[in-house]
Order: C-alpha cells, then sequence, then structure tokens
C-alpha cells in the first residue's frame, strides 16, 4: 500500500478537538514566557541607578573642586556693572577700585562748555567750615564685599541659590558709592550761570492812569544739571573717566506775550469791576481799583490773583472783624490726694476770618462771576477747655516751680508784677502749643491797666508802661526749666538787673518788651500744662501742672566773670536846672558774663544739657547838673532814683530791655545730649 493510500484511508479530523489540542499544546508556552521577560528589565535599572549614582558623585567631585578653585576667588558670573569678575580675589577688586579712585582723585570731574572748562575735585575743603566735603565717595570695602559675598552668606541655601544663578544666569553688582548731588549742582550752576538764561513770562501790570501794561516774554536757556549727574553716576558705575561737555537746553516761556495779549480782553473786564466790596453782616471794606489791580497776574490758565497778595489785604481786613477767642482760666484743689480743677474764670467765643476759604470765595465771585461784591467768611472759635472735659486735661501733679524776689521794688513795679501774675494763673496751655508771653500780656499801655514804671530803652532809663514785666519773664523761664520743657525763645537783658540775680549771681533771666523780645516755651508734653501763680511776700511763684512723663529739670548756678567796671560818672549841664541842682537819670552797671546749664534728665537715662551764655554790658552813670552845681564824687552814681539800692552789689535795678541797635541778643546756646553715667 502507497503512501498516498494510506492518507485516503485515514480518517477525517475534527476541527474542533484540534483547536483544543492546541491550545493545550500551547498553555505552557504562556505560562514560561514572563519568566524569560524579567531578567532584560532588571537589567535596565540596574543600569540606570548605577547612573544615578555615578551622576550624583561626579556632581559632588565637581562641586568640591568648584569650590576648592573659588574659595578665595569670585564666583563665576558675578559681574560688576556687566564687567565678568569671576576668578578674581578679593584683593583684585579693591586694588581696581582704589586705582580709579586714585585717577579720580588726580583728573577730578571735568565738565567743559565752550571754551569754558571746570574740574572738581571729588574731594574739596569748605572755604566757610574748612570741613572736607566729599562730592563724590567710592567705597572700596563696600564694594569689593558687595562682590566677594555673593555666595558667601552664612545661609547656605540662599548661597546656593546665588552661585547657580550666577552660573547660568549671571549675578551684577552696582558699585557703592555716594554722591552729594545738592552741593555739585550748586557748584556747577555757580561757575556756568553766565552762559544761563531763564525765562521770563509776559507780566501784566498797570500805569499810574490804570492801563493795562504787558511785558515782552523772553525764552530761556539753561542747563539740565540733573540729567548732566545722571551721567556722571553712568561713568561712575562702569569706573570710567568723568569728561561732560555741557549743552544748553532751551526753555520756553509758558506764557508768551502773545499769549498774554489774548487776555486782554479778560483784564480789562476784571479790572473794570474795582473797586471791589467785602462784606460781612453789616460790615464793608472796599478794595480800591490800585490794590486789586496788584492782585491780578497771568497764569497759562488764564488770569488770576497773586494769593500772597490777596492774603495780605485779607490780613488787614481781619486784623478789624477779628476777636481772639477767651480762653476759661481754672483753679487747682487737691482733695485725698486728687487733683481737682475748678473754673473761676468763663471763656469767650471768639471770631476769626477763615482767609483760606475768603480767597476761595472770592475768586468764584470775582474771577467766575464777574462780580464786584464778595462775602468774608467769618467762622466762630470756641474755647479748647470747657468744665466738661476738664478730667480729660491730664492735670494731676506739678512739674516744677520757678520763683524770684522782687523785693524793694517802687509801688507801680509791684502794681505791674502782681497784674502780670493774675493772667497767667489758672492758664491751661495745650499739648504742642509754643506759649507766647507777650501775647498773653498785650497790649500792654495805660489804657489796658499797666503802670508807669522804669524800663531799659537803648542806653537809657526811662518810664514807660509795664515797668516791672520782666520779673514776670524771668519767673517763667525758670519754672520752664524746673519743669523740664523746651525752651522756644529767650533772651537776656542788656545790663545786669539785680532783681534777677540767682543766688547773688546774674544771668538766668529773661526780658520782654512788646512786641519784642517775647519769652516762648513748648509745651512738649502729651497731656495739657496748667499755670498757677502765687504771690508771698516780696517773692513770686509760678508752678506748672501737667503729667510728668519721667524727665527731671535743673539749672546750674551761673558763673560770673569778665567784670567790666563804669568809667566816672558823666555829667551835662541842664541850664533847665536851678543852681546847685543834680538829677541823675541813669544808673552805673558793671559789665559781666554769665554762663549756666540747663539740664534735661529723660526717663531712659539719657541727658540733654543747653548752655546759656549772656553778655551784660557795663554803664557809666549819666547825671544832669545845673549851671551853678559841684561835681559830687562818683559814689553818688550808685543812687537809684527812688530808692537806695545796696551800694555793694555791682548792679542795680533797672527794668525791660527795649531792642535797639546797640541792644543785641548775646544768648549763646550749645546743646549736647550724652548717656546718663550709671
Amino acid at each position: 500500500m502507497t503512501n498516498q493510500e494510506s492518507k485516503k484511508k485515514q480518517p477525517p479530523v475534527d476541527e474542533k478537538k484540534s483547536t483544543e489540542k492546541k491550545v493545550i499544546e500551547e498553555q505552557p508556552t504562556e505560562k514560561t514566557s514572563p519568566e524569560k521577560k524579567k531578567f532584560p528589565i532588571k537589567k535596565t535599572l540596574g543600569i540606570i541607578a548605577g547612573s544615578i549614582v555615578v551622576l550624583i558623585l561626579l556632581i559632588i567631585v565637581g562641586y568640591f573642586i568648584y569650590e576648592y578653585t573659588y574659595q578665595d576667588k569670585i564666583y563665576p558670573g558675578v559681574t560688576l556693572n556687566n564687567e565678568d569678575m569671576s576668578g578674581k580675589t578679593y584683593s583684585d577688586i579693591t586694588s581696581e577700585i582704589n586705582t580709579y579712585k586714585a585717577s579720580l582723585d588726580n583728573t577730578g570731574l571735568n565738565f567743559s562748555y565752550e571754551e569754558k572748562e571746570y574740574s572738581i575735585k571729588p574731594q574739596t575743603k569748605d572755604e566757610e567750615s574748612g570741613d572736607i566735603m566729599y562730592l563724590v565717595n567710592i567705597n572700596t570695602d563696600e564694594t569689593a564685599q558687595a562682590i566677594y559675598g555673593i555666595g558667601r552668606s552664612d545661609d547656605e541655601q540662599t548661597n546656593l541659590k546665588n552661585k547657580v544663578s550666577a552660573l547660568f544666569g549671571g549675578y551684577d553688582v552696582t558699585p557703592n558709592y555716594s554722591v552729594d548731588k545738592e552741593t555739585l549742582i550748586a557748584l556747577l550752576s555757580n561757575e556756568f550761570s553766565e552762559f544761563e538764561q531763564p525765562d521770563e513770562n509776559a507780566k501784566l501790570s498797570f500805569s499810574e492812569n490804570g492801563e493795562i501794561q504787558i511785558s515782552d516774554h523772553k525764552d530761556g536757556y539753561t542747563f539740565d544739571w540733573e540729567s548732566y549727574l545722571d551721567e556722571v553716576e553712568s561713568n561712575l558705575n562702569s569706573f570710567e573717566p568723568v569728561n561732560i561737555k555741557l549743552e544748553l537746553t532751551a526753555n520756553p516761556a509758558p506764557i508768551t506775550t502773545e499769549t498774554a495779549e489774548n487776555m486782554r480782553t479778560e483784564i480789562e473786564a476784571i479790572s473794570d469791576l474795582s473797586p471791589i466790596t467785602l462784606t460781612y453782616e453789616d460790615q464793608t471794606f472796599e478794595i480800591e481799583s490800585e490794590e486789586f489791580n496788584s492782585w491780578l497776574m497771568l497764569t497759562e490758565n488764564g488770569v488770576s490773583f497773586d494769593e500772597e497778595l490777596v492774603d495780605s489785604s485779607l490780613d488787614t481786613i481781619a486784623g478789624k472783624i477779628d476777636i481772639p477767642v477767651k480762653e476759661g482760666r481754672f483753679s487747682l484743689d487737691i482733695v485725698n490726694d486728687v487733683v481737682e480743677l475748678t473754673q473761676f474764670e468763663e471763656g469767650a467765643d471768639g471770631l476769626e476770618v477763615n482767609i483760606e476759604k475768603t480767597i476761595t470765595e472770592v475768586n468764584a465771585s470775582i474771577l467766575d462771576n464777574k462780580q464786584s461784591k464778595s462775602e468774608l467768611i467769618v467762622e466762630v472759635t470756641t474755647p479748647r477747655v470747657t468744665p466738661g472735659n476738664l478730667n480729660e486735661l491730664g492735670v494731676k501733679e506739678i512739674l516744677g516751680t520757678g520763683t524770684t524776689s522782687f523785693a524793694g521794688s517802687p509801688y507801680n513795679r509791684i502794681g505791674n508784677i502782681q497784674k502780670g501774675a493774675d493772667l497767667l494763673n489758672g492758664l491751661l496751655i495745650a499739648p504742642g502749643e509754643t506759649f507766647s508771653l507777650m501775647k498773653l500780656l498785650s497790649p500792654v499801655d495805660i489804657a489796658h491797666g499797666w503802670l508807669s514804671e522804669l524800663v531799659i530803652k537803648g542806653d537809657k532809663l526811662e518810664k514807660e508802661a509795664g515797668g516791672g514785666l520782666c520779673q514776670i519773664g524771668t519767673t517763667v523761664f525758670r519754672a520752664t526749666m524746673m519743669s523740664g520743657l523746651e525752651v522756644v525763645e529767650r533772651r537776656n537783658h542788656s545790663w545786669a538787673v539785680s532783681y534777677y540775680n540767682y543766688n547773688g549771681k546774674a544771668g538766668v533771666d529773661a526780658t520782654i518788651y512788646e512786641p519784642s523780645p517775647d519769652y516762648k516755651f513748648k509745651n512738649d508734653t502729651e497731656n495739657y500744662i496748667l499755670i498757677r501763680s502765687r504771690i508771698e511776700g516780696s517773692d513770686i511763684y509760678f508752678e506748672f501742672w501737667g503729667t510728668s512723663d519721667g524727665r527731671k529739670g535743673s539749672f546750674t548756678e551761673p558763673t560770673n566773670y569778665g567784670y567790666v567796671y563804669p568809667g566816672p560818672t558823666e555829667e551835662i549841664v541842664d541850664p533847665s536846672l536851678p543852681p546847685g541842682a543834680r538829677n541823675c537819670p541813669t544808673h552805673a552797671f558793671t559789665g559781666v558774663s554769665a554762663s549756666f546749664d540747663y539740664i534735661i534728665e529723660r526717663p531712659d537715662g539719657s541727658i540733654d544739657t543747653t548752655n546759656y551764655t549772656s553778655v551784660y554790658k557795663s554803664r557809666s552813670a549819666v547825671c544832669m547838673v545845673g549851671p551853678e552845681a559841684e561835681k559830687t564824687p562818683t559814689e553818688e552814681t550808685t543812687q537809684d532814683i527812688t530808692e537806695t539800692v545796696d551800694t555793694t552789689t555791682p548792679v542795680v535795678t533797672p527794668e525791660v530791655d527795649v531792642p535797639t541797635e546797640t541792644t543785641k541778643d548775646t544768648t549763646k546756646k550749645d546743646t549736647t545730649k550724652k548717656k546718663k553715667k550709671n
């Protein structure tokens, strides 16, 4: 039987069973296949892990090599005004900076215009004080440290960030320097001012007969100093020489003649409104044409008013309307260790012209609405303190007391001292307020109850209303110092006056006279201060009450030196006097210098010291004698006209010091601060 015949006789194959057999035969292959694929994945992961380790090791090694290479050098990528500083040492940088500074010191800052050249040294000497002025000061160490310090701070995280930033993106540092722009501009302006011409606007004026006159404008030419100083700084940043050529910049006048002429019609319309009338209730005040026309001025926006001139005119009117507010006065009692205030004199409302609001009203009425009338804005002012808010003032303890003696004073002098003390008694001074003694006491005249008494007027003694008020000024001055408050204004007398001696020595006095000199102090505490005055015998006291912040005020005993004794008595024959008569209107005064310290001890332990040095002039006595009178010994010059003076005292007792050309403020202040010693 052939093979072909055998194949033909084989039974037919069942395809379903055949398929199942194939599946069964293939199953072992599927189970073993994943096991064969696991080996290459592990191998790949191992390679990756190894690579990472190697990379980390390379980075670490590279970092240590990087750090070692730049351990005393500037890190890569650090620049000074975009110039690469990488790899340079701190010494290299300081050397470069100092070389540039030396070059700049040698050549200076050079400016030129046309044929004129001007050089300014970075360091120059002030001609007045002799001090060295640093017009340009390049800080070598600060600049070098700024460059070298990149990546070398105490914060490692910041260091790493800065080093990476510098390496891949750059880290630029600007030189550390200072430029005294104000002084440089002043020097340059003064040197090149001959070439400049400031612009001038067309200006408005009126002739004597009221005709409008317009002056021609002038365009200006100036140097733009700010831009040139920017150029100086640019050169300093790049360590380049400073050689700047100047050019004038045109500055056209904002208000040209043509612009002004176009305003002529408006000017005429406003000027024709004069005279204008300002009203308050039933009061009227006229501003005549000449004064009103002076208000008018030209601006870029049209015709306007010169507010300073309007303000001046309104001030004059306000003086006729204003009524100062009258503050109440308060007595002080201590009940169960608690300070209680009681009002013993009521305050009164005042009136005040509000200048700012009135100017706005005048602008609207006259300039905008072309009216010849406008209202004055007058407001009621009320007392700051009322019985209802006494507990909020902070008056609860004594801060300090000042005292002087007026023993031996004549009747009128005592009367003036008593009146002055009464006016101050119970007065409240607000926190931050500067108190003016003359403002309180004025007007000082007979009509207001002041009595006539001797005052120093120039080189003479004359009787005037208010003689003796320097006793008030001196006592308040001492109370200020004992309270540790700020002295704002004080002047000594021209002659040493024995009424104001402190332990027999001149120096601790304060002269006042209407309208000046004045005595002023500031309430630099956070609460109100109440002044309480009292007179016991011939002694006057001023007490300052408030809330202590812990400061302590005092003053040292004055030192007197440099005595200048008066010359012989000057005798002048007065034909109007009877024979033998003698009248000495001017006493003899011994000149002397005096010095003392005003000391404030602060709660933090610091000490403020202010020195007051006063110089008092000497003055010979002047006596008027009758034609036949015989000269008497000079010792008689120490006799007072109205009272007997102790001849052992080298000074006598006239009054207030009137300012004249020969009466100058000789007080010197030298204020220093130092820490209190433990």
